[in-house]
């Protein structure tokens, strides 16, 4: 009966409204961290209800924070929005602008449904990174990572990897002695800023044992300080591979980016953008111009590549599609539906473009 009740309440929150109708802000801040309802979860926690958002974390001083939220809190409904997963929660959460007030429906452990009004904010600015001439950062390094690991690469030869992740450090590590050869640094400090979420080696230009990768382009939660101030969240550094200088930052999106992709000739790079920037971009490596702008996806785009002649990109979201592009004018060609979960990757077969996608329900499709 418990069961039964909860999910009948859960239902009920259809009617609930949303307060404030701004208009979208990806740059909104609530302060949750969650991830969908499993299984596993339901055993582990002892929840009641198989759908909804799992809340893992609270952010100190956070707007959820303020409004009495906390971890192991379920939500279920974003003002009329029925919320059954992760992915619903973000893409509701992302159609609100600062100042938006939303009414929350959210199951607590040991409590009965309830209505929270969560009040979205501007994301404080973070702690700025050492400006010249000021003390260094002093940094543990442990040889190894220290956080999620979200991205990993062989070198050409394979007797390299690259790796990067949570810990805002990306790791070029000696296949034959399992050492860290070098580390490359980007963001440091407190916070998000600099969190590695997507990497991608560029290719080489001519045959071993000349052959090397001229660039390391990296993705993220990353941004651009001017003057102590945070100006731009989604930047994209672009790496000299072979010294880890920085050469430049890719500045287009709005909000993170979870996936990057060079063309087969090193020229152009594809990336894909998230929580509220469901937009991919192709960009001109050299020049650092802005090539196009793919706007079609209606959520997370974590999947991209082109086709062996460069002709052409491709990109998977969660919004469980593949999309075709022309990569000469960034015009759409198709849209390739089918996946019945969200798109995680895909691979694109150099020798006759033949397309490869995984989805999160643990499909894999052949296009």
């Amino acid at each position: 009966m418990r069961y039964v009740a909860a999910v009948i309440a859960g239902l009920a929150w259809l009617l609930l409204a949303t307060v404030g109708h701004a208009q979208p802000a990806s740059q909104a801040w609530h302060g949750l961290e969650v991830e969908s309802v499993t299984p596993e979860l339901m055993v582990e926690y002892g929840l009641v209800i198989p759908f909804g958002a799992f809340v893992k974390a609270v952010e100190t001083a956070s707007p959820a924070a303020k409004a009495k939220l906390a971890a192991k809190d379920v939500v279920i409904a974003v003002g009329t929005v029925h919320i059954r997963t992760r992915e619903e929660f973000v893409v509701a959460m992302a159609s609100l602008a600062i100042g938006a007030t939303a009414e929350l429906g959210v199951l607590s452990p040991g409590q009965a449904a309830r209505k929270v009004p969560l009040t979205l904010a501007a994301r404080p600015a973070p702690v700025p990174p050492p400006l010249a001439g000021t003390p260094p950062v002093l940094m543990l390094d442990t040889s190894g990572h220290m956080a999620l690991i979200r991205d990993v690469a062989f070198t050409h030869d394979g007797k390299q990897i690259v790796s990067a992740g949570d810990d805002k450090v990306i790791r070029v590590w000696d296949v034959a002695t399992g050492k860290t050869a070098r580390t490359i640094r980007g963001e440091v400090g407190p916070g998000h800023e600099g969190k590695v979420f997507a990497m991608a080696l560029s290719p080489v230009a001519r045959a071993p044992p000349e052959a090397e990768h001229r660039w390391l382009a990296m993705g993220g939660y990353s941004g651009k300080f001017d003057g102590g101030n945070h100006v731009a969240i989604g930047a994209i550094r672009l790496y000299d591979f072979a010294t880890g200088k920085l050469v430049r930052l890719l500045q287009g999106h709005t909000n993170v980016v979870n996936g990057l992709a060079f063309s087969p000739d090193g020229r152009r790079l594809i990336s894909g953008g998230g929580l509220g920037d469901f937009s991919a971009i192709i960009w001109d490596v050299e020049s650092g111009q802005r090539l196009h702008r793919l706007e079609g996806h209606t959520a997370h785009i974590y999947a991209m590549g082109f086709s062996p002649d460069g002709a052409r990109a491709v990109t998977g979201s969660y919004d469980r599609t593949l999309r075709l592009w022309d990569t000469a004018t960034g015009k759409l060609i198709t849209s390739m539906p089918g996946h019945t979960a969200q798109v995680q990757s895909l691979a694109v077969n150099p020798r006759d473009g033949a397309i490869a996608s995984g989805s999160n329900d643990g499909e894999i499709r052949l296009w």
